[in-house]
């Protein structure tokens, strides 16, 4: 039996941690608002939006602390609306957990097929409790 290759597992576990995001604050209608500029959007069309940057390898790519509904304007044109990000962040979680995310951001995070597997099932979990 071929064995499913780590970036395939990747995307799918991003794909899951991506809808979850997107659909866990949505409303009775599937609408969601962005955190950034306070639109709302349904959540199919939302992007999920990191805070740090998700650079290849990096420990903050599937934290759900950072990671939060936003629109494409903000998310890629506007280059994740930083600012009013900054300020969402800090509202909610606080300035310590912002420091921690960017020292999670520049360190790298290793995930074994294993962890991938269980990390899946759990968002997948998630995802039909909502």
């Amino acid at each position: 039996m071929k064995q499913v290759k780590l970036s395939t597992l990747k995307a799918r576990l991003w794909r899951l941690v991506s809808e979850y995001v997107r659909r866990k604050d949505a409303n009775r209608d599937g609408l969601v608002e962005c955190v950034t500029c306070g639109k709302w959007y349904h959540w199919r069309s939302a992007h999920a939006g990191h805070f740090v940057p998700k650079k290849k390898g990096s420990a903050v790519y599937f934290d759900l602390r950072d990671i939060h509904p936003q629109c494409a304007n903000c998310n890629v044109w506007q280059r994740g609306n930083l600012h009013a990000y900054y300020d969402y962040m800090l509202d909610t979680y606080g300035q310590d957990v912002i420091d921690e995310l960017k020292q999670l951001g520049r360190t790298s995070l290793k995930i074994t097929r294993d962890e991938y597997a269980d990390r899946i099932k759990a968002m997948r979990e998630l995802i039909q409790a909502l």
